[in-house]
């Protein structure tokens, strides 16, 4: 078990004000709550609030084809991931196949839940005919976030050229003056 005073306050504050700039970060929400505002949301909606366990920072609540569930994110060595015993139904796996399987880590919160939105989408476009809600089961798909507010028509801006510069990236628009590319590598994700 890692303990959260393996990262920095620096790392801790840059990742809480990316959350708050990425608009799905809900705060201290309680479980309850959080399933409450995704009640009558589509299968894939989630949002991203502080967990109510306190061995954990942040929690992805979210809805699947078997209804609302909580996965926690755990913070180790300065990393964030999704905690195994939430993401996968060890019904499946045997002891050994279950502490070997590995979940990505990342510096970011917002870059993890980035990362399952595009491993989400890859998912339906492989097998064309599944949908999300004709999954039948409690799959960890994230297809679209609770915004908490409006955000800023600025940021929205943001977000929308980000989501047109994946591909090329922010470092290769030379007509681009440096304080506009500044701000979009603030914040990076189209999300």
């Amino acid at each position: 078990m890692c303990a959260v005073i393996n990262t920095t306050v620096s790392n801790f504050d840059t990742t809480i004000k990316k959350l708050e700039k990425s608009g799905f970060y809900w705060g201290a929400i309680s479980a309850l709550k959080a399933k409450a505002l995704l009640r009558d949301q589509p299968v894939g909606k989630f949002l991203v609030r502080d967990s109510s366990d306190s061995r954990h920072l942040f929690a992805v609540t979210l809805v699947t084809a078997t209804g609302i569930t909580n996965v926690r994110i755990v913070l180790c060595e300065g990393l964030y991931t999704l905690d195994k015993k939430d993401t996968y139904t060890t019904k499946s796996l045997n002891s050994e196949e279950f502490q070997h399987r590995s979940t990505p880590r990342f510096d970011c919160v917002v870059k993890m839940i980035f990362y399952y939105m595009l491993i989400t989408r890859k998912l339906l476009q492989r097998d064309a005919s599944e949908t999300l809600e004709d999954t039948g089961t409690a799959k960890f798909l994230l297809w679209s976030p609770l915004y908490k507010e409006v955000s800023s028509l600025q940021h929205l801006c943001r977000r929308a050229l980000n989501n047109q510069l994946l591909a090329k990236g922010i470092k290769d628009l030379p007509t681009v003056p440096n304080t506009v590319k500044l701000y979009l590598s603030q914040y990076p994700y189209p999300i």
